[in-house]
């Protein structure tokens, strides 16, 4: 199995027509607007990459997070935010391999790998159609269930809250 995280709200384009190779906000602000050898792709991990995953989908998280987020949270003072507030906003996409999907690293002939591929990516640079989408409690226990949830692998998640809800009366 592949896996590509991403925010919730991308969830009804991509039930719609799947993951559409692009670059991402992230990307444009690490390697720049237009820059040479940047090209649209659908990045994904294997079970080895999913950590990584998990990392890309806590910076993602980050951006996300609102000041009513800062309200209804209760989180240390020295973090970001907690695992609840992570999995109100992160979705995993599971994606089925394909012949058609590229390993970082040992693109086909006359296939320019896009710059921003790193050792042990997959991506493919046509659209990809995931098997199925995890949220919430069940991507929660998916994460568990592999000693992957943010505060145990994250400094920017607070371990401390990690299973606060929302403050009630908030």
């Amino acid at each position: 199995m592949l896996y590509h995280g991403t925010l919730i709200r991308h969830l009804p384009s991509i039930e719609a027509v799947g993951l559409v190779p692009g670059v991402g906000e992230f990307t444009r602000r690490v390697y720049g607007e237009g820059a040479k050898g940047v090209l649209p792709a659908v990045f994904m991990a294997d079970d080895e990459g999913l950590e990584r995953v998990v990392h890309a989908l806590v910076a993602a998280v980050m951006d996300e997070i609102t000041e009513d987020d800062d309200d209804q949270y209760e989180i240390g003072p020295h973090y970001h935010f907690n695992d609840a507030l992570f999995f109100k906003y992160a979705a995993l996409a599971e994606i089925e391999p394909s012949a058609t999907f590229m390993r970082a690293g040992s693109p086909p002939a006359g296939v320019i790998e896009p710059e921003q591929a790193e050792d042990g990516d997959w991506y493919s640079l046509s659209p990809v159609v995931p098997s199925r989408v995890l949220v919430g409690d069940e991507l929660a226990a998916y994460f568990a269930e592999r000693g992957l949830t943010p505060s145990s692998i994250n400094d920017f998640v607070d371990p401390e809250t990690k299973l606060r809800v929302p403050v009630p009366g908030i």
